[in-house]
């Protein structure tokens, strides 16, 4: 499911512009929610029994959580080659092991890995992205002849 956008988010907030949840307006607040800065339970108003409808669909439509924390790394399989530039080219994956930085597959856990001629993810909780300050890092994508990778 794509990333719904900003005023998607917006559409179901009180737009009382009340800034207690410490942005300027609720539109902010929905441009830092979708970039995962800040969760739902930010918002004092949205959270009153009053407004429990508006909470439920943006629960549905952001996750459960109410917080969006994936990397948001899209993979088109069909695109992929199993080419690994993508493996090889990734910071965090030539600092976890030392046979990605000499071009070879690698042995220890990292963020993406070419599983039967295709990327796939292999723990992704150790991406830039995951890290506190996040980081928006593009390495893998840039580096893929065939643009399957993209960040959402």
């Amino acid at each position: 499911m794509p990333l719904p956008s900003a005023y998607e988010i917006y559409r179901h907030l009180p737009k009382k512009n009340c800034g207690k949840c410490g942005q300027k307006s609720c539109l902010a607040f929905a441009m830092a929610l979708r970039e995962g800065k800040v969760s739902l339970e930010d918002c004092e108003i949205l959270m009153s029994p009053k407004h429990l409808r508006e909470r439920l669909l943006l629960k549905e439509l952001l996750g459960e959580s109410g917080r969006i924390l994936e990397t948001r790394l899209k993979i088109y399989e069909e695109r992929c080659i199993g080419c690994g530039q993508c493996v090889i080219s990734c910071p965090v994956n030539v600092s976890q092991d030392l046979n990605v930085a000499g071009g070879r597959g690698p042995q220890k856990p990292v963020t993406l890995v070419v599983k039967n001629g295709k990327v796939s993810e292999w723990d992704l909780s150790i991406c830039r992205r995951f890290e506190t300050p996040k980081q928006y890092c593009n390495v893998c994508v840039e580096n893929c002849p065939r643009k399957a990778l993209e960040f959402v």
